[in-house]
């Protein structure tokens, strides 16, 4: 269409009738091409539609051009919707003129006539395929797993199903939420070598390359699409000697926003011509979109996460101060939450618990006690026995314990430890008398560990017992008090040398005093 050596034209074709969405195709003639690539897509957007007759170029661009170019538009419709604009653009010479209004129509009619022929089509053919498409990369990008192995998925399918020789998605980190950059790409293995790919893989995700694609995108809502993008003056040279070896005839790039938030870029390389280029690009568009919305769901659901990380690290920090302040009322207790956090981790892990469960099981093991801060100094600390009602009450403080846990956020587990570390595996214990497996595998392990090091330790009324009487007195009791599947694993952790090996690392006790015995 451009007859003329001393003009460019810029068309922007509207790519979904629901959605601002343009794409923009240039002629390679250098006058004006530089300021229209530059031109704010938002303001084309919102002013094509208003104008009437035969537009002139807006004045807030005139300041981007030369003051001796000449400039003229048009609006073109579809269906009595503007649907898109036709730019023309002058070179400051003497004979240069901008074409008549006739001249101006006919281009106009020319590139309404080829968006029949390409976009309008798209729009008028049954949508089934495309939605069936777009329902399962959603699928594929709503599922639980890591963000980026989605964007894999999601950018081979894309490429399978739209047959284009290559789609790259790259998105940017955020200090935000400490996310990190993420990108994929799905090539055509037939149009391009392996040094390219191996190429493309390291070059695609480059900060350096966001950077460029988000000043490229600076001021545009739509996908930008470039024909002969090997001739294109803004593309590298080593990406012009891959596209041209690959027979690429046009090049799209898609911004990734959420609002004015630039997150990402979407690189299609099509090998098409333009009337199929234009037809497998449309569900690229409601694509861009909503990987866009996926991928600020992720980072503010990250952000969330790291919020309630820091608020659970806090609070988990106050409950532990609480429980060293409940050890701290009896100096004669030692390090008994440090020795028994470390009996309990090593028996979690000889019984195969989980990651989690053995950090639920130490956690409730330092709390497990909590419940000792409501019970009186002169009956906690007390050298001589303990009469009937001082019993009573210091076997209230596994209740007590609950109530301060019970409205935190903690692992249930960690408050049965609380409520039941006092319980016999016989049912003899307090404060519920429940028995057997009634008792859970957490609160069987912290009952074995709490009683072990309370055997081991210096106390008011005892001197510490070796560990070897003090394991033969848990073995006497094994299916009685203790549960006998915890037992014969703490015997294990003993044969393996992992309780002498904590033993040697703790701290000794104050040395004991003479008195009667008082409750644990």
């Amino acid at each position: 269409t451009r007859g003329e050596e001393d003009a460019s034209i810029a068309v922007y074709f509207r790519t979904d009738p629901l959605r601002d969405a343009f794409i923009q195709a240039y002629t390679e003639k250098d006058v004006g091409v530089h300021t229209i690539r530059r031109m704010s897509m938002d303001g084309v957007a919102t002013t094509i539609a208003d104008w009437e007759g035969t537009p002139l170029l807006p004045e807030y661009l005139e300041e981007l051009l030369h003051p001796e170019t000449w400039s003229t538009a048009i609006q073109l419709f579809y269906n009595e919707e503007v649907v898109g604009l036709l730019w023309m653009i002058g070179s400051p010479q003497e004979e240069s003129r901008p074409p008549s209004k006739e001249v101006l129509q006919s281009i106009a009619q020319l590139a309404t006539l080829a968006f029949q022929q390409t976009v309008g089509r798209a729009w008028a053919l049954s949508d089934n395929d495309e939605l069936k498409l777009l329902e399962e990369m959603n699928a594929i990008l709503t599922q639980r797993r890591p963000f980026p192995e989605r964007l894999h998925e999601v950018v081979a399918r894309a490429r399978e199903a739209t047959g284009f020789a290559s789609i790259g998605l790259a998105t940017r980190g955020s200090e935000a939420d400490n996310s990190s950059p993420a990108s994929a790409l799905a090539i055509d293995e037939a149009s391009y070598s392996q040094e390219y790919i191996d190429w493309a893989a390291k070059h695609f995700s480059t900060e350096e390359y966001l950077d460029q694609s988000s000043h490229f995108f600076e001021g545009r809502e739509g996908p930008l699409l470039f024909a002969d993008p090997a001739q294109l003056q803004t593309m590298e040279p080593e990406s012009k000697r891959w596209m041209a070896q690959a027979g690429i005839r046009f090049l799209v790039q898609v911004p990734l926003k959420y609002g004015d938030q630039y997150l990402g870029t979407l690189r299609i390389c099509s090998t098409f011509s333009e009337t199929e280029t234009w037809e497998r690009l449309r569900v690229f568009t409601a694509l861009a979109s909503h990987i866009a919305a996926i991928l600020k769901s992720v980072r503010l659901f990250a952000e969330v996460q790291e919020a309630h990380a820091r608020l659970t690290k806090s609070h988990h920090a106050t409950l532990r101060t609480l429980a060293y302040a409940a050890e701290a009322r009896d100096p004669f207790t030692g390090n008994h939450l440090r020795n028994i956090e470390a009996y309990t981790r090593a028996l979690g892990g000889k019984l195969a618990l989980s990651p989690e469960d053995v950090e639920a099981l130490r956690f409730g093991a330092i709390l497990h006690d909590v419940g000792k801060l409501r019970v009186p100094d002169a009956i906690l600390l007390k050298p001589a026995k303990l009469d009937e009602e001082e019993w009573t009450i210091i076997r209230q403080h596994p209740l007590y314990g609950e109530e301060i846990l019970v409205h935190s956020d903690i692992p249930v587990v960690s408050m049965q430890i609380a409520r039941w570390h006092h319980e016999r595996w016989d049912g003899g214990g307090y404060p519920d008398g429940i028995a057997g497996d009634e008792i859970p595998l957490a609160v069987q392990i912290v009952t074995v560990a709490d009683v072990f090091d309370a055997l081991t330790s210096t106390r008011p009324y005892k001197h510490a017992w070796s560990a070897e009487r003090a394991l033969n007195e848990i073995g006497a009791h094994r299916g009685r008090q203790f549960s006998p599947r915890v037992v014969d694993a703490f015997h294990e952790l003993s044969q393996d040398g992992a309780i002498r090996e904590i033993l040697s690392n703790q701290v000794a006790s104050p040395v004991a005093y003479p008195g009667k015995s008082r409750a644990a």
